[in-house]
């Protein structure tokens, strides 16, 4: 993220205030298909800034109803040319002031989150199209798909409930999947384990297509102020637009593909270690609470159990007959054993089934 004086305030769109920007305008049809588009260099001025909850309390009337009715058939149009989105929830941690955290659970998704993330994927297949026609040479952001290798591995594990996947699969065989699952309880297992199979998705000089959009080819444009990746497209569309030569701007492509993945990677290694601290630190204050779990995966060191608060842990103590006959998908009640906060684990006892609750329980 760019400096706050000016995330916040210069680069940032604040009610009533000018500000310049670079403009996708897109015509779409009734059913959510893009009939015309252009990009500009304009001048923005926003009427109101909202939160999330603000959005979501105006959704049902005025400009906002026709975005979320909009965003909807976008999505829509996408997942009829195969789109496949492994849905995971990420975690929301509330903190008091003095930065211990109070609160953990899964993030809010959908609603006004989800209109924004329609959008702004539309805005990004939009900038790859119009640089592509343009003659441009594209900053792609996208991944291969299935890692090679896994077929035996993930179909053994989709056994369990009855599912196979022909290895690799499409995007479309894989939604189809996802559509069958969705709702049963296992859903959150398949999808942890269907994620982990997944090539990760990157930044590249040569075409990768973009395998859960079923997107040919796909950029980062939508966010300057936070990634580098989305300025350099940025700069390359004002040259385009003002008729300039880009030769200069795409020498460094290569280079600037490989340095967008490594810190990106640099960016979430550190997040994430971040987050496992505070879910760590979280955990310890709730030593004498019961949790509700299911096990996602047997460890040669005991069952992994996933919470309903976004915290997962191995099972090393406890009624040794249920810890050597559990199975994935089991439901298994756990408390806090053991913190390693150097490996940023976290170590359940067995607490039993899902019927021996004799405390609180969260």
């Amino acid at each position: 993220m760019l400096p706050e004086r000016l995330s916040r305030d210069l680069c940032s769109l604040l009610p009533g205030r000018d500000r310049l920007a670079l403009s996708c305008l897109a015509e779409i049809s009734p059913a959510g298909e893009v009939i015309s588009y252009q990009f500009a260099e304009t001048v923005v001025r926003s009427r109101a800034r909202l939160t999330y909850s603000q959005a979501e309390a105006g959704c049902s009337n005025g400009l906002l109803a026709l975005a979320a009715e909009l965003g909807q058939l976008l999505n829509a149009r996408r997942m009829e040319r195969g789109a496949a989105y492994i849905e995971l929830p990420t975690t929301a941690i509330t903190l008091d002031a003095n930065g211990r955290p109070i609160s953990m659970g899964p993030r809010e998704t959908g609603g006004p989150r989800g209109l924004v993330e329609e959008f702004m994927v539309l805005a990004n297949e939009l900038a790859a199209d119009f640089l592509y026609k343009n003659g441009a040479s594209l900053l792609y952001r996208g991944n291969e798909g299935f890692y090679p290798g896994r077929e035996e591995d993930l179909n053994a594990y989709l056994a369990r409930w009855g599912c196979q996947l022909a290895y690799p699969p499409s995007s479309r065989e894989l939604q189809q999947l996802l559509a069958a699952i969705s709702g049963r309880r296992e859903e959150l297992l398949i999808s942890r384990k269907l994620a982990r199979s997944l090539h990760k998705s990157r930044y590249s000089w040569t075409p990768l297509g973009h395998y859960n959009l079923a997107a040919e080819r796909y950029i980062h444009f939508s966010s300057p102020i936070r990634r580098y990746s989305d300025l350099f497209v940025h700069r390359q569309i004002k040259q385009v637009l003002n008729r300039q030569p880009l030769l200069a701007l795409e020498r460094d492509l290569p280079r600037v593909a490989e340095q967008c993945s490594f810190r990106e990677r640099l960016a979430q290694d550190i997040e994430g270690a971040c987050l496992e601290q505070k879910k760590l630190e979280y955990m310890a204050a709730q030593a004498d609470t019961l949790f509700k779990g299911l096990v996602a995966e047997l460890t040669n060191s005991g069952p992994l159990v996933w919470l309903e608060n976004t915290a997962e842990g191995i099972v090393v103590a406890g009624d040794r007959q249920l810890l050597d006959n559990c199975q994935p998908g089991d439901p298994m009640t756990v408390q806090v054993h053991k913190l390693d906060y150097k490996t940023k684990s976290i170590y359940f006892s067995c607490a039993g089934g899902p019927g021996k609750v004799d405390r609180k329980i969260e």
